[in-house]
């Protein structure tokens, strides 16, 4: 059941969200002017829901969840 608007009428736009973790990677090396990283972003995929919006009276829902798991390198050098 939804909590009540001011006017004690259904809050059709309140929902409660599971709690969930993320686990991010990052290792570097570092030589003179350079740096060279390795990096994952949501090693486990995680995938919860974490903002949703209805748009009454139509039936169209969005859902927004964090980025899938990112697994990338980073070169970067200093001038």
């Amino acid at each position: 059941m939804w909590p009540l608007n001011a006017d004690n009428t259904p809050n059709c736009g309140y929902y409660e969200y599971d709690n969930y973790n993320l686990f991010n990677l990052k290792v570097g090396v570092e030589k003179d002017r350079w740096r060279l990283t390795v990096y994952a972003d949501n090693v486990t995929d995680a995938r919860p829901i974490i903002n949703q919006r209805s748009f009454d009276p139509f039936p169209v829902q969005t859902l927004v969840s964090p980025t899938p798991r990112t697994i990338g390198v980073s070169v970067d050098v200093r001038f």
